[in-house]
């Protein structure tokens, strides 16, 4: 009788850069190249926010960069995700705690640690 397969081994993923997936409030827009966050007059500066080792990327790359009224309802709501970058992975907690007074932003996530069949 074949051996039953026990499910997936323990392989990991490459090694990432340790993020954050930040949701903005509809008001405010990520500006990737000032590492900040903007709405109409207001501007917060991520470092300014949560200190040095920190940068911006966005979530969804299709729709970072373009101006918001381009978009459509859909790309604006997606254009809400961006990922907060750290250098060390024992910042996130520290970073995540930070952000989440920020007026700016509505909601920060943990991503999920997802790893393939080695």
């Amino acid at each position: 009788m074949p051996r039953r397969s026990r499910g997936f081994t323990r392989g990991t993923a490459p090694p990432t850069a340790p993020y954050l997936i930040v949701q903005l409030k509809p008001a405010w827009r990520a500006d990737l190249k000032a590492g900040a966050f903007v709405s109409g007059r207001k501007k917060v500066r991520l470092h300014d926010l949560v200190g040095a080792g920190v940068s911006l990327a966005p979530h969804i790359s299709a729709v970072a960069g373009k101006a918001p009224r381009t978009l459509s309802a859909e790309e604006r709501a997606l254009a809400q995700f961006v990922q907060v970058r750290t250098t060390l992975p024992s910042q996130l907690r520290d970073v995540a705690k930070q952000l989440k007074q920020c007026d700016a932003v509505d909601a920060v996530i943990v991503p999920p640690e997802i790893s393939l069949p080695g």
